[in-house]
């Protein structure tokens, strides 16, 4: 015995399927993002970015303890560059491959630097922007982060 399926309950349940799916997959974050917590701080840079344009980044080391939700992660080119200021900046965070950050398909992804700020949970980004230059303006984002990952 054969099931007839109108054009319209086929379409419906393609729909379902998909959506289904979507539920119960992994996000592209959590799939690429290495992260046990709810959110992850994004910071793509490279090596031909003036230092003093980084320079904010060390202030990231006064709000990590403030971060418990929060993974921070960098990525940029595997330049030697790259990884002379990364450790300069002598800060706690893990690295994402400059292929995995591509994988992850983000706006704005050629502008450098630039801050995202992304929900694992709910695969949302929340935030994302130039990094401020001025550790004021960066004191200002961290602090931010902090209101919205506490509330």
């Amino acid at each position: 015995m054969k099931l007839k399926l109108s054009k319209s309950a086929i379409l419906l349940l393609i729909f379902l399927m998909y959506f289904d799916n979507c539920g119960h997959s992994k996000s592209q974050f959590d799939s690429i993002l290495p992260s046990q917590k709810k959110y992850v701080l994004l910071i793509h840079f490279e090596g031909n970015n003036c230092i003093n344009c980084l320079s904010p980044l060390k202030l990231l080391r006064k709000f990590t303890p403030r971060f418990n939700n929060v993974t921070i992660l960098f990525t940029g080119k595997d330049t030697q560059s790259f990884w002379f200021i990364f450790n300069n900046l002598n800060l706690d965070a893990e690295y994402i491959s400059f292929s995995d950050f591509t994988k992850l398909n983000l706006p704005n992804r050629n502008i450098t630097p630039f801050v995202y700020l992304i929900n694992i949970e709910n695969n949302r980004i929340i935030f994302m922007d130039n990094l401020p230059k001025y550790e004021t303006k960066f004191n200002y984002l961290l602090s931010f982060i902090h209101n919205y990952i506490n509330n």
